[in-house]
């Protein structure tokens, strides 16, 4: 009998062990898919279409800045973010974890600032972005913070 229970046991714990390997591998490509996401919304310059991505009562804290509160303000500052004509940005996943229906990840940086002398300065930073899972499954951005190196 004792025999028994500890197979059941270490069966369920194999079980519980491969499950939870599963879901963090799909929340990892969850969160990259974002990441993916939120690059082609960058590269086509339209800061309008960065307004689906965060909740309505979203949070973005921009480094030197005061917090910028809510969907709407968040579109403008990207409006005038996509002015400056930064190119290419990038973003590596430094560390994330998932609680329930919220998330966070931190990431690396890059994008690339032309200069007028035809050249372009490479800035980096980090981010961190806390996600909060959807009704109907998706993630959006609740808090966003940056900052530059």
């Amino acid at each position: 009998m004792k025999l028994r229970r500890n197979f059941v046991a270490a069966i369920f714990f194999i079980l519980h062990w491969a499950s939870t390997g599963v879901a963090a591998t799909d929340f990892a490509a969850e969160m990259e898919a974002e990441n993916s996401r939120w690059l082609a919304v960058y590269n086509s310059r339209d800061a309008q279409a960065f307004g689906p991505m965060y909740t309505p009562d979203a949070v973005f804290v921009p480094q030197g800045g005061e917090p910028i509160k809510g969907r709407t303000a968040i579109v403008q500052f990207w409006f005038e973010m996509l002015k400056n004509g930064f190119l290419k940005p990038t973003l590596e996943i430094v560390d994330l974890h998932q609680e329930g229906r919220l998330a966070y990840q931190t990431c690396r940086w890059t994008v690339l600032k032309p200069r007028e002398s035809n050249s372009v300065k490479q800035l980096s930073g980090n981010t961190l972005r806390i996600f909060e899972r959807q009704r109907d499954g998706r993630w959006l951005i609740k808090v966003q913070m940056s900052n530059t190196d």
